[in-house]
């Protein structure tokens, strides 16, 4: 396949990122559940577009630090979908490294150049289960597939 150079993005060109997760040994509560704490560093490497002349100073890698506190207690299809959903939001490839094993992340701390300084911060603060409704999962009868229009991937 042949891509258009006009059309690469960032995203696509980023390789598998370097991470290193080492357990702290410490543990904690968190929305109720079990959690242990992990520090991590994670370098991608960013290399230029075919066709690019990038600025001399433009970073070639990005590294982010931080501390992940995570339980395995919610192992399982119904919360690795939510650790896949959270991971796709966070938008940073290489991510779900962190997850491995199943562990379910409840807090998390990233640090990076990127953010001037300053620390992003997530935390899970109450998980409950519901039931669903079946009925909101199936697909309409009237339902019809569009066709994307030419050219719009797809």
């Amino acid at each position: 396949m042949v891509r258009d150079p006009g059309r690469q993005t960032l995203g696509l060109l980023l390789g598998t990122p370097d991470v290193e997760i080492q357990p702290t040994g410490e543990h904690a509560t968190i929305a109720g559940e079990p959690a242990d704490r992990f520090r991590f560093t994670e370098t991608l490497h960013v290399p230029a577009p075919a066709g690019v002349v990038l600025p001399q100073d433009f970073p070639h890698e990005i590294q982010f630090t931080g501390d992940l506190w995570s339980t395995d207690a919610l192992a399982g299809s119904t919360y690795q979908a939510i650790a896949k959903t959270m991971q796709t939001f966070a938008a940073i490839p290489g991510v779900e490294a962190l997850t491995a094993g199943g562990r379910f992340p409840l807090r998390l701390a990233l640090r990076s150049d990127l953010l001037s300084g300053l620390e992003l911060r997530t935390e899970v603060t109450a998980l409950r289960t519901v039931p669903l409704d079946a009925a909101a999962f199936t697909v309409p009868s009237d339902y019809q597939k569009v066709q994307p229009p030419a050219g719009g991937g797809g």
